[in-house]
């Protein structure tokens, strides 16, 4: 559903351009509850408003993005490199 645009980003910053130490991980998120998504609902599309408001992927508070992002920065991560980090609720299982 994405395309291989975060894979293959990923993908050439693993493969040891970085350097010594050096991680790249990308977080992949579905919607989050901010004053631009909801300032977005004005203007979506009967289908987007759809997405926005179907279980169990609703919006997500900022909070549990900000713990992926604590965690993948973090020493608990250390041999985690070159993933791909879904934050969305299920969405992108629920689509493909």
């Amino acid at each position: 559903m994405m395309g291989p645009e975060p894979s293959r980003l990923v993908g050439e910053s693993t493969a040891g351009k970085g350097g010594p130490g050096v991680r790249a991980n990308c977080i992949v998120l579905g919607p989050v509850d901010t004053r631009m998504t909801r300032d977005y609902e004005s203007e979506a599309t009967e289908r987007g408003l759809t997405l926005l408001t179907l279980r169990p992927w609703q919006r997500t508070a900022p909070e549990p993005v900000a713990d992926v992002v604590s965690f993948l920065v973090s020493q608990g991560s250390r041999f985690i490199n070159g993933t791909l980090v879904a934050v969305d609720g299920g969405l992108l299982s629920w689509l493909s």
